[in-house]
Formats: structure tokens, C-alpha cells, sequence
């Protein structure tokens, strides 16, 4: 159908109709169904994430290698002296073979450290959680650190004419370790270190309360399994700090016989 819009100059103009469709309404998304706009943290925020990882981290690692590889302890005590002083913090390696000479750590056998001791210095909640990851140094009071004199099999005895202690026969020279002024023991005695064992004393062997004391409660020979591990350095403080290597003198004690089946003391020790 068409219809005449105008005349111009006797010209007709014709013009098809047509119905013009608006376009549709544009449809506006509810405020719940909008896009979000990305946000982007702020520099401190994204450093805090990041040191708060990273010290995360750290303290899966400090408690990974204090459970098996090293640990720091705090020494208590003079027993050790004048090799380790008291108050001085020592480095413990947790893997290799104990041997002779060692300075190791290990769990009171039982009966070795008193009550009183045992309860005289109890970390707080802050200091034990430190303490677990490694941070600071393990204050329990229940181990103890002495020298490993004999093995499994060693016949351990004091004292010979010259007044030394003898190891499979063997006589050690310990004047590099034992405290100005001690004799090596001031009891005779005279041993076999049975199976899965070890024989300990202290440097300071006047103020020592070692393997020596405790053959009369049956728990002298110490087990091997409760070594917890061998010093190896002292830590701190940090002008003091060294390394605690074997004597050499425990190069020259001969190979033990086989270990008797249990315990055999031919002369007993007196404390």
C-alpha cells in the first residue's frame, strides 16, 4: 500500500509504508547477577601473605630437622666440665653410630636425675613451643650428657698402677678432657658392658654421677636405644663456640669380644 507524502514540481513522491520495530529494552542485571570487578590487594597486604608462607615454612623445617637431624641442649650442670660448662648450649647430631670417646645425650635410665632436678626448670607454654621447633634449645631435665667409655663387649676397669683407666686392656690417656685436678676415678672398678649397652662417665669425674653410681641399682649400663644423640660442637655462647671431637686416645683401644649375655661386674664401683 503506498501513500502520496507530498507534491514537488508536479512530481508525485510515493513512499512504501513500513512499520519502524524499536529495538528492544536493554536488559539491566539485578546488582546480585552483576560482574564482579576484580580486587587487587595492596602491596603490604600481598608482603604479609607471602612473610607469613614463608615463616610457615621455616618452622615446618626447624621442627623436621630438630626430629631428625640435629638439636640444641641446654647443660645444666659441671659433670661435663671442663670440656662443656654449665649454661653452654651443645649442638646434637640425631644420626651415626655411637662410638667410643662420643659425647652423647640420652634419657635418664631411670633414677639418675632426682625429683628436685626434674622439676627445677619447667619451660612455659611460649619457651616449649620455641623449644619443639628447634628456636631455642631443649631444657629438659630428663637427660643427660656424659663420654662413652665402653661399648658392648668392653671390659672397662680402673685403676692401673699409673692410675688410668684401661679399655680392653688398653690404657687411656685422658689428661686432652678430664678436669684439672680429677683422677680418673676415684673408685676401683672393673667391668663387662653387655648387649645393646654402653659405659658413660662424666670429664669432671669428681662431680659426675655417671655409670659408676648406679651398678648397685642395676641401671649402670646404660641402653643404646635411649641415646638421643652424639654432641658435636658447642653452640653458644658464641665466643665459646668449638667442636667436640673424639679423643684420639680411643683410636688405640683393640676391638671387644663378644658382648657376655648380660651383665658382668668383677669389682664393683662405690660412689
Amino acid at each position: 500500500m503506498s501513500r502520496a507524502h507530498a507534491a514537488r514540481g508536479g512530481i508525485t513522491v510515493l513512499t512504501r509504508s513500513s512499520t519502524i520495530t524499536p529495538p528492544p529494552p536493554r536488559h539491566r542485571a539485578e546488582p546480585s547477577q552483576r560482574r564482579a570487578a576484580p580486587v587487587r590487594s595492596s602491596r603490604p597486604v600481598r608482603l604479609a601473605r607471602e612473610f607469613g608462607l614463608v615463616l610457615v615454612i621455616a618452622l615446618v623445617v626447624a621442627a623436621l630437622l630438630r626430629a631428625f637431624v640435629v638439636q640444641a641442649f641446654l647443660v645444666p650442670t659441671g659433670s661435663m666440665e671442663n670440656t662443656i660448662h654449665p649454661d653452654q648450649r651443645i649442638i646434637v647430631a640425631k644420626f651415626g653410630d655411637v662410638q667410643r670417646g662420643d659425647i652423647v645425650v640420652f634419657e635418664d635410665p631411670g633414677g639418675w636425675i632426682s625429683p628436685a632436678e626434674q622439676v627445677a626448670s619447667q619451660p612455659n607454654p611460649l619457651e616449649r613451643a620455641l623449644q619443639f621447633v628447634g628456636i631455642l634449645p631443649s631444657t629438659s631435665t630428663g637427660h643427660l650428657v656424659k663420654r662413652v667409655i665402653g661399648l658392648p663387649g668392653d671390659t672397662v676397669g680402673c685403676c692401673d698402677r699409673q692410675g688410668r683407666i684401661r679399655v680392653n686392656g688398653q690404657p687411656l690417656d685422658e689428661a686432652s678432657y678430664l678436669f684439672s685436678g680429677d683422677a680418673p676415678s676415684q673408685t676401683n672398678f672393673k667391668v663387662v658392658v653387655p648387649p645393646g649397652t654402653m659405659w658413660v662417665m662424666g670429664d669432671h669425674r669428681s662431680n659426675s654421677g655417671d655409670s659408676r653410681c648406679h651398678v648397685v641399682d642395676g641401671t649402670g649400663f646404660v641402653p643404646l636405644d635411649l641415646v638421643t644423640g652424639r654432641a658435636v660442637a658447642v653452640g653458644w655462647p658464641l665466643w665459646q663456640v668449638h667442636r667436640l671431637p673424639v679423643p684420639a686416645t680411643f683410636t688405640t683401644v683393640p676391638p671387644a669380644p663378644p658382648a657376655p649375655g648380660g651383665p658382668a661386674v668383677i669389682r664393683r664401683p662405690h660412689c
